[in-house]
């Protein structure tokens, strides 16, 4: 790791109790600085991990840092990510992560797109929802409370923090609440413990419409791609500005973010 500031941080990690300290006050600062009533889902139950020679081993706690010379048995559609969230786990590659990464995983720990009925409708189906929000709100936090780290995650100063492939995606959120208030979207992405999908959902696209755009559509309703359709929906509704700001560095400037 190159950053001085993410060096200083893994290594409180590696402190007794460390990552379960992170981790909480992860959890704390996400609550008071995006969405209050978040309710988080993690399993206390046994993980296994596979080891070099066959042998394996459980992982009993919420988080966990895999070594990085097995990171790749157990992980291999995921060889170049610094973390996951599975099984209502944190398991993050040793040595090879930072705030960013443990923000993104706790933050899909609190998703409703993380739920087992609707990981297996929706979030699977459609990334720009469960991945390209979850990045968008990684920058969006950095940017409330961290701004070095958002800097280097905008720019990809270093490769631990930066902003990734979901990049798109990313934009394409941060495009929207240029338009759109970002209280919308944050209560359709956080699992509060109560409203089902449906629900949810419902209320997301009613309060597009109440904002003054009652013409656009259901893109989820829609045949072929749902992303291209919201994409296209932003654009036949915002009109020329959406484009342009969604084609420029504006869409990472989260200064823009309506509110």
């Amino acid at each position: 790791m190159r950053c001085p500031r993410g060096r200083r941080f893994l290594a409180s990690t590696r402190k007794p109790n460390g990552l379960e300290t992170a981790l909480n006050r992860g959890i704390s600062d996400i609550r008071k600085t995006i969405f209050q009533n978040s309710v988080t889902m993690f399993s206390f139950s046994s993980y296994f991990l596979r080891a070099l020679g066959g042998a394996g081993f459980y992982v009993q706690s919420r988080i966990y840092e895999v070594p990085s010379k097995i990171w790749h048995l157990n992980f291999p559609t995921h060889l170049g990510a610094h973390g996951v969230y599975d099984q209502g786990k944190i398991l993050l590659r040793e040595g090879n992560w930072c705030y960013k990464t443990l923000y993104h995983e706790v933050l899909h720990s609190m998703s409703i797109f993380s739920t087992s009925n609707v990981y297996s409708t929706i979030g699977r189906r459609y990334l720009f929802l469960s991945e390209g929000l979850t990045e968008f709100l990684t920058g969006y936090y950095l940017y409330k409370r961290k701004k070095q780290c958002y800097k280097a995650w905008e720019s990809k100063t270093y490769k631990e923090c930066a902003l990734n492939s979901h990049k798109r995606q990313v934009k394409l959120w941060g495009a929207f609440c240029n338009f759109i208030k970002i209280e919308g979207v944050l209560k359709l992405y956080f699992w509060d413990g109560t409203r089902d999908w449906n629900q949810k959902y419902i209320e997301f696209l009613t309060a597009i419409h109440n904002q003054g755009y009652p013409n656009f559509r259901d893109a989820l309703s829609m045949e072929n791609n749902a992303e291209i359709l919201f994409t296209q929906e932003c654009i036949n509704n915002f009109g020329k500005d959406f484009q342009d700001i969604l084609d420029s560095r504006k869409s990472l400037d989260f200064t823009h973010v309506k509110v």
